[in-house]
């Protein structure tokens, strides 16, 4: 009968056994490890993972033409880019004009994430006006113009801009917050009576208090609203995209009501038209709007 030969006795025994442990430790450290991240989802501002919900609205009211224009556009990363924009109605061919900004903001999109779009609001606002003035011609050949209201958000926070008097809000904790001014005229006359050039009375009843100070289209942009940096999101944070018609029409208050009392976004944009509607307001302005929703 052969010799057995019985290696756990032997020096190199101890050499293999060692090894075997210290292969064994190091599998189980990294499968700890692994564990550790899968039970920690990604998370930013003491927030959770979150998905983003969108819903809209739209309605041509008492008006003979719809002059406002809308985007929802889903990005490769589960971002969203959306889009309000109001043409003039006083002005020729503001449908026209929404229209090209939101086809503008499309192809902007195309195969795009939050992450590649991250900070470049500034110069799509740009693209976008120069669209608008290639499409009104050679130093405006005919007059137009719209307001344009944009989002870029992504699943943890979002960045906005706006030109003209559309509104973007941030609906959290019960309360609406107004997050861009509205480049009016109004603005204009108030600080002119605060400077004392002309008196308060005379502000508030000025005919042009209600025209716009900027919007796209006819040159240059005098004044555009933005977010220096993205605002972090919670779970339940609303972001609202408004045409005029829906904030001159339904109070702030009964906007934040509309918003606590309907969690899913397709409940709240079907109740904010019908808020709208029941006011019956014979000269009711086409009315836009879009809600994305942060729900964990």
């Amino acid at each position: 009968m052969p010799e057995r030969y019985d290696l756990m006795h032997s020096p190199l025994g101890w050499v293999v056994a060692a090894v075997l442990l210290a292969a064994l430790g190091v599998i189980a450290v990294l499968a700890a490890i692994r564990r550790r991240k899968r039970s920690v989802p990604a998370q930013r501002s003491g927030c959770k993972e979150i998905a983003i919900q969108a819903a809209s609205l739209q309605n041509i009211g008492r008006r003979e033409t719809q002059q406002d224009c809308f985007g929802v556009f889903c990005l490769s990363d589960d971002g969203i880019l959306a889009v309000v924009a109001d043409g003039m109605g006083g002005l020729r061919d503001g449908d026209a004009v929404s229209k090209k900004i939101v086809e503008t903001v499309e192809s902007h999109a195309v195969d795009q994430s939050y992450a590649s779009l991250d900070g470049s609001l500034p110069m799509l606002v740009s693209d976008v006006n120069d669209a608008v003035n290639r499409m009104l011609g050679h130093d405006g050949l005919y007059q137009s113009g719209s307001t344009l209201a944009i989002v870029l958000a992504g699943p943890d926070r979002f960045q906005c801009a706006s030109v003209g008097d559309s509104r973007i809000c941030l609906y959290r904790g019960g309360k609406l917050i107004q997050l861009n001014r509205e480049h009016d005229y109004e603005a204009e006359l108030m600080l002119q009576a605060i400077n004392r050039e002309i008196s308060f009375e005379d502000a508030k009843s000025d005919p042009r208090r209600g025209g716009l100070s900027s919007f796209l289209g006819m040159g240059e942009l005098r004044y555009v609203d933005l977010t220096r940096r993205p605002i972090d999101v919670c779970p339940g944070d609303r972001v609202l995209l408004m045409s005029d018609g829906v904030f001159r029409t339904v109070s702030d208050s009964e906007t934040a009501s509309i918003l606590c009392s309907n969690t899913d976004v397709r409940q709240a944009a079907f109740a904010l038209e019908t808020a709208v509607l029941k006011r019956e307001n014979p000269r009711q302005d086409n009315f836009t709007a879009v809600i994305l929703g942060y729900d964990a």
